[in-house]
C-alpha cells in the first residue's frame, strides 16, 4: 500500500481548468513558530551558557579562596613547627658548642689564669721590691716560686720562702702585702662552665 501524497505527487496532474496567470506576489510573513522557536532555543543556550559561566567563574573564585585559606594554614602551622625545630636546633648546637668550649677551657684556663695572676704579681712585687724593704716573706706553689725566684736575686734583702698548696701567691714586705686571687677565678669559670 501506498500512501496518498505519494501516489499523487508521482502522477503530478494538472487540473483540467486553466489556471489564473502567474503572478508574483512577494510577501514577508512574520516567521513561524519552528522560525520562532530556533530564535528562543538559541536565546535559551546563550541564558545557559551565561549562567554555566557565571557558577564556574563563582567556583573557581570559592575554589581560590579555599586553597588560599589552606595555604595561609599550613603556611602558619610549618612555620610554627619549622620555627620551633630551628630552635632546637640552635639550643641544642649552644649546649654542644658550650660542653666543648667548657672542657676546653678546664684544661687550659687553670694555667692561663695563672699565668696571668704570675705576670701581674711579678709586676707588683718588682713595684714592691723598689720600695726596698728589709725582708720578704714570699708563699707559693714550688713551681711558681721558681718562676719569680730570680726577681728578687740580687735585692739583697732577707727572704723566707714557703711553698704552699694551691694556686695562690702571696708576699709580705714589712706592712705591705700582695696576694693573688686564682682560686676565686677558677671558681668563677668553673660555675660559668657548668
Amino acid at each position: 500500500m501506498i500512501p496518498i501524497g505519494q501516489w499523487l505527487s508521482a502522477r503530478r496532474m494538472d487540473p483540467p481548468w486553466p489556471g489564473p496567470p502567474a503572478i508574483a506576489i512577494e510577501v514577508e510573513l512574520a516567521p513561524g513558530p519552528a522560525a520562532a522557536s530556533a530564535t528562543s532555543r538559541d536565546i535559551a543556550l546563550e541564558e545557559i551558557r551565561a549562567e554555566f559561566a557565571a557558577r564556574l567563574e563563582a567556583e573557581r573564585e570559592s575554589a581560590a579562596a579555599t586553597l588560599a585559606e589552606a595555604r595561609a594554614q599550613w603556611v602558619e602551622h610549618q612555620s610554627a613547627a619549622i620555627s620551633r625545630s630551628l630552635s632546637e636546633a640552635v639550643t641544642a648546637l649552644e649546649d654542644k658548642l658550650a660542653t666543648a668550649v667548657a672542657g676546653i677551657l678546664e684544661r687550659l684556663m687553670p694555667h692561663a689564669v695563672a699565668a696571668m695572676a704570675l705576670t701581674d704579681f711579678r709586676s707588683m712585687l718588682k713595684q714592691l721590691l723598689a720600695s726596698e724593704p728589709k725582708s720578704l716573706r714570699l708563699a707559693a706553689p714550688s713551681d711558681m716560686i721558681e718562676a719569680v725566684r730570680a726577681d728578687f736575686a740580687g735585692a739583697g734583702l732577707a727572704i723566707e720562702l714557703v711553698v704552699s698548696d694551691g694556686y695562690e701567691l702571696q708576699a709580705v714586705a714589712e706592712a705591705t702585702s700582695i696576694e693573688t686571687r686564682i682560686g676565686a677565678w677558677l671558681e668563677t669559670i668553673g660555675g660559668a662552665a657548668a
